[in-house]
């Protein structure tokens, strides 16, 4: 069986410019860690720090 049966199809997010500005800019507000707003994000870390 190939993966693609076990998992799924692979879906990969579009991200506007703008959300893109916006999830960084939520970093260091209100104390707030890369850690926090990826999770709030849907994100990991990584790709904030990318």
């Amino acid at each position: 069986m190939p993966p693609s049966d076990i998992l799924g199809v692979e879906r990969r997010r579009r991200w506007q410019d703008d959300e893109k500005l916006t999830i960084l800019e939520r970093v260091g507000m209100g104390g707030r860690t890369v850690a926090d707003v990826a999770r709030e994000a849907g994100v990991t870390r990584q790709h904030i720090c990318q």
